[in-house]
């Protein structure tokens, strides 16, 4: 486990948060030391309100997107998120049910319920994507 590699102090606070919070630290811990730099976003603690991508063909935008806006969705519970594309079937098969969309890289546990019809996914900790 993840805290066997951490000092005494961090390794018993980690073990002591949920078992949700741990799936997704450790889930977010591994997109972060595999992302390109440009693919990860600015820290919150910035003041910044958009964060454009804008690369070619293949260069990980879908993939950054789902996994910086689940990862959002997870730190503020009972957020709403949403995601924008030119078709109902870019929503679904391109952001949500694609190799890169936000069902790929979201852990299954965390996932309370996805609603294929609606374009909506509910996360466990009550925050909502919505396409």
């Amino acid at each position: 486990m993840l805290s066997e590699l951490l000092d005494e102090q961090t390794a018993n606070e980690f073990d002591s948060w949920s078992e949700h919070d741990r799936i997704a630290w450790i889930a977010h811990a591994k997109w972060v030391s595999s992302a390109h730099k440009y693919q990860i976003p600015p820290p919150l603690e910035q003041d910044w309100t958009v964060w454009a991508l804008i690369a070619g063909r293949g260069a990980g935008k879908s993939h950054a997107g789902s996994h910086a806006l689940w990862w959002w969705c997870w730190t503020h519970p009972k957020s709403r998120g949403l995601v924008l594309a030119p078709t109902s079937n870019d929503i679904k098969h391109t952001c949500f049910e694609g190799a890169s969309g936000l069902l790929a890289n979201i852990p299954k546990e965390l996932v309370e319920d996805y609603n294929k019809q609606d374009h909506q996914i509910r996360l466990v900790n009550g925050s909502t994507i919505r396409g």
